[in-house]
């Protein structure tokens, strides 16, 4: 299930690329490769990485939860409507994350 998430995260993120994410993360590329090659799982430091650069839990990357985790650096808690928010915003491309954006900034004028 790792494997399936973190592609899943990379396809949304980095486009594929490994080498995007290892440039984020300081993880080396030829680990990310091992994940994808050997099944290599990744250090808890290395999931702690991943879960802040994709923004989730290590429980949804591990596929122990369905749930994106959200992870909340401010300390606030956010709101279930917030939380599903954000969690389909992230599936989103990069072009689609700005049209929503730019609608959400013309509904406020």
């Amino acid at each position: 299930m790792f494997l399936k998430r973190l592609t899943e995260l990379m396809n949304i993120k980095c486009n594929g690329k490994q080498v995007i994410l290892a440039e984020n993360t300081g993880i080396a590329q030829g680990t990310i490769s091992c994940y994808f090659t050997r099944g290599s799982m990744p250090s808890v430091d290395q999931l702690v990485k991943l879960a802040e650069y994709f923004e989730c839990s290590i429980d949804y990357l591990l596929g122990r939860e369905d749930d994106f985790g959200v992870i909340n650096q401010t300390g606030n808690s956010l709101t279930s409507i917030q939380q599903e928010l954000l969690f389909s915003f992230n599936l989103l491309d990069r072009d689609k994350q700005q049209q929503v954006i730019g609608f959400c900034k013309a509904l406020n004028y």
